[in-house]
């Protein structure tokens, strides 16, 4: 479960069985997703507990089980 969305889930409490106010991002993602034949990248970004990780947990329930979806989370690093 590590490194997988569902972990990057688990390690979030709160969270609200409704997401709210994100349905126009949440289909110009699934649209990106189904429609384009070819492979895409969304770059999802913004400030800390905006429900970056809940629109993409939202979007990949959405999705056949075929289709293939990377998720990844970063974190600041520190520079030497």
């Amino acid at each position: 479960m590590a490194g997988s969305l569902a972990g990057m889930l688990a390690a979030r409490t709160g969270l609200s069985p409704v997401m709210v106010g994100r349905a126009d991002e949440l289909a110009r993602l699934r649209e990106l997703a189904t429609t384009t034949g070819e492979p895409a990248v969304a770059l999802i970004s913004g400030e800390a507990g905006i429900g970056k990780t809940r629109l993409v947990a939202e979007l990949v329930a959405t999705l056949s089980p075929a289709l293939p979806v990377l998720a990844g989370q970063g974190s600041q690093g520190h520079s030497c």
